[in-house]
């Protein structure tokens, strides 16, 4: 999601803030982030407040969860917006988020067919770039699921059916 989304920021031109290893860090800058901060050695939040002048981000798109929402509150600018694709496991204070005005969306986004075709005008004009990690036959499906358990994958796994 996150490969996506860094792309699709760059194709309307925003800056792009974008968090991942120092193992991912010139793959993330070729996807179009601006500035790549490394989550295991750098607090996105400070980076984000140092590097903003304390003026913070219209947006922070959640793909991981935990304290990421309760965090990320600190650094959208008022009448910002913050969207999660992750369950929230434990009830977290939103009082921040009222006090900013923020807009704050949890979603599990259904496919429409003009999304499908706005994102296909975007591949077909080089602006985004589907990332596939690793491609496994349907009779590999454990190790599949196993290389996806491991974590750090880079893009999608994807199932390869054929026919026999």
């Amino acid at each position: 999601m996150g490969s996506i989304a860094v792309q699709l920021a760059k194709a309307i031109g925003a800056y792009v803030f974008a968090t991942c290893s120092s193992r991912n860090r010139d793959f993330v800058t070729e996807l179009g982030a601006d500035r790549v901060i490394d989550y295991k050695n750098e607090d996105y939040v400070e980076v984000i407040r140092q590097e903003t002048n304390g003026l913070g981000v219209d947006l922070v798109l959640d793909t991981i969860g935990g304290e990421t929402i309760q965090r990320s509150l600190e650094i959208i600018r008022p009448f910002g917006r913050l969207t999660s694709i992750v369950d929230i496991a434990i009830p977290q204070s939103l009082l921040e988020a009222w006090g900013k005005n923020l807009t704050i969306h949890f979603v599990l986004s259904p496919q429409y067919r003009a999304k499908l075709e706005a994102l296909t005008k975007l591949i077909k004009r080089h602006q985004l770039r589907p990332v596939i990690d690793s491609v496994f036959s349907w009779d590999q499906v454990v190790l599949a699921h196993q290389r996806l358990e491991q974590g750090g994958t880079r893009g999608k796994i994807v199932l390869k059916f054929t026919e026999d």
